[in-house]
């Protein structure tokens, strides 16, 4: 026998807190990635662009720090890019 909320269309209060929570550990979760995009980007340099310690790399190259392939001259992980995506993977 369907309950009364069902029989009238109406939403169950708990449905109802279930459904906002989920919303909400969605935002918390989407939160959380952002969060560590920038911590992320901070921590091999590209986030402020920072040079290469290298002389024969002019500047800040994108392709290099993707691929661990220069030293940062102030950031504080050497490691690429790629390497960092499969730190925060694990």
């Amino acid at each position: 026998m369907a309950s009364h909320t069902e029989r009238h269309g109406q939403t169950a209060p708990h449905a109802a807190a279930t459904s906002g929570e989920a919303a909400l550990a969605c935002e918390m979760a989407r939160l959380r990635s952002v969060y560590l995009d920038l911590v992320w980007d901070s921590l091999v340099g590209r986030l402020n662009r920072d040079p290469a310690l290298q002389s024969h790399i002019p500047g800040y190259d994108d392709a290099h720090r993707l691929n661990g392939w220069d030293w940062p001259s102030a950031a504080p992980s050497m490691i690429g890019h790629r390497r960092m995506r499969h730190l925060r993977d694990e």
